[in-house]
């Protein structure tokens, strides 16, 4: 696993032993990463469940000002930790050793929203949903921001979660992306 573009191009990033995190697949990352180019200029990005905080750190290598590493695994915690440091990047990151319910409610008495949440737990469960609901409840959701949902490819996503809609889906093998975004009515 490596930072694919961005000041940090080519560091190669360090992953938890095992099979207690599933690190974004490269070639997943690069796809991933095309589509939100748009949003990459500046801003803040968050992610719920960051494993080795890889998502957050190529958003932060291709141009995103902040990024706020949700993580409550004191292991994985000390991965993001490592990885922030070698991509010489833990200037504009903050890591929220909580789990995710704890973290997005940290954000929210902060008033912090992000323009790019990335949404990737662990398979077993329907914690995406929970986190989207979670998302609106709390208006985590940067004006024009975007959210990325992955899972496995057989599990299906809502269409809506209060105000926020499904916009697009992109399979790779047993990796679905589904983005969501506010609908324009709120906007």
């Amino acid at each position: 696993m490596r930072v694919i573009a961005g000041k940090a191009k080519g560091v190669r990033l360090r992953s938890l032993e095992g099979r207690k995190t599933r690190p974004t697949l490269d070639r997943v990352k690069e796809s991933l990463f095309s589509i939100l180019y748009p949003w990459l200029d500046g801003g803040v990005a968050i992610d719920f469940f960051s494993g080795s905080g890889n998502l957050c750190i190529e958003a932060l290598s291709r141009g995103v000002d902040k990024a706020y590493l949700i993580e409550r695994s004191p292991e994985a915690v000390r991965i993001i930790r490592e990885n922030l440091r070698l991509s010489r990047l833990s200037d504009q990151a903050e890591i929220l050793p909580v789990d995710f319910r704890e973290g997005a409610r940290l954000l929210s008495e902060r008033k912090i929203k992000g323009d790019i949440l990335f949404v990737d737990p662990p398979h077993a469960g329907d914690m995406v949903a929970q986190t989207l609901q979670l998302i609106e409840d709390l208006h985590l959701l940067e004006k024009g921001g975007i959210i990325v949902a992955e899972h496995h490819s057989e599990r299906s996503m809502p269409e809506k979660v209060g105000q926020l809609e499904k916009q697009r889906m992109r399979t790779f093998g047993n990796t679905t992306l589904t983005f969501y975004q506010r609908s324009q009515q709120d906007e």
